[in-house]
């Protein structure tokens, strides 16, 4: 599988072409993302209170991690700053904040195997984000919080590039998520799935599982089936993701295949333009 390392900026019409047919690109910025690793574990340490925050499953109750868990997440995705870091990164890379519309800013925090999941922060199972958005042109950026090996972090399925797989789009409502959320307003996993899933078993034997260190930041197409590694290791795993759309993509057609999702209705309500907050309107 392709991955490009780039250390400067990259031209959108040639990072979009580039991530539509199937590339990875991993953006060096240590520089631009020191502000937000600053920021994200500085907001991990604050509620969380443990000295390590990676085996805080070691020391807290279940209860305890969720509680903290969903706290952490809450004040990272309300942070002005984190906005502020995020917006700086996407321009050291490339991105016209006018043309570009992000989603929501997410701190994720996937626990180990020896320790315990009863909330909505477990691993992502095979999907394409494509899936749940119906809108081919979008971009997803993933970087790690903390040092990260192989067996904590995310994994690509190349061979399903162009290659359907059986999935639930025919049937899965996002207003049916939200009806059940708001049907558990505790903080119990929700009984229905946040995205459409797959249905069919993933060749594992082809998976690329590219290392990703703090400082360095990975831009991939929507449309890439890929997963959240199991962790087995002895450590929870931090990392922050967003989605991006750029409108002269829309505009222009430009965009990666479809090749199994059954949606039709694109949800461009869920993009806001990054300089204004504007909603996304095509």
């Amino acid at each position: 599988m392709d991955m490009s390392l780039l250390l400067g900026t990259l031209d959108e019409t040639q990072r979009s072409e580039r991530l539509f047919q199937g590339e990875l690109l991993l953006f060096q910025k240590q520089e631009a993302i020191s502000p937000l690793l600053s920021q994200a574990r500085d907001i991990i340490n604050h509620h969380f209170a443990v000295s390590d925050p990676e085996l805080a499953y070691l020391t807290l109750t279940p209860e305890q991690y969720l509680e903290r868990a969903n706290a952490a997440q809450e004040a990272f995705k309300q942070s002005q700053a984190v906005k502020d870091s995020i917006s700086a990164l996407l321009q050291a890379c490339g991105v016209n904040l006018d043309d570009n519309y992000i989603d929501q800013r997410v701190l994720r925090i996937v626990p180990c195997l020896e320790s315990f999941d009863k909330g909505n922060n477990a691993s992502l199972r095979h999907h394409r984000d494509t899936w749940g958005a119906n809108i081919y042109c979008q971009q997803n950026w993933w970087l790690p919080v903390f040092q990260l090996e192989t067996a904590r972090g995310i994994a690509f399925y190349p061979e399903y590039w162009d290659k359907p797989v059986a999935n639930t789009t025919d049937t899965w409502s996002f207003s049916a998520f939200l009806q059940a959320r708001k049907a558990n307003p505790t903080n119990i996993k929700v009984p229905y799935p946040s995205s459409p899933q797959a249905t069919e078993m993933v060749d594992e034997s082809m998976r690329f599982c590219p290392v990703i260190q703090p400082g360095e930041i990975l831009c991939f197409s929507s449309a890439h089936l890929h997963a959240s590694r199991i962790n087995r290791t002895n450590k929870i795993r931090f990392s922050v993701e967003w989605r991006t759309i750029n409108k002269k993509d829309i505009l222009a057609h430009r965009s990666a295949p479809n090749v199994d999702n059954a949606g039709v209705v694109p949800m461009y309500q869920w993009f806001k333009r990054i300089s204004n907050g504007e909603t996304l309107r095509v």
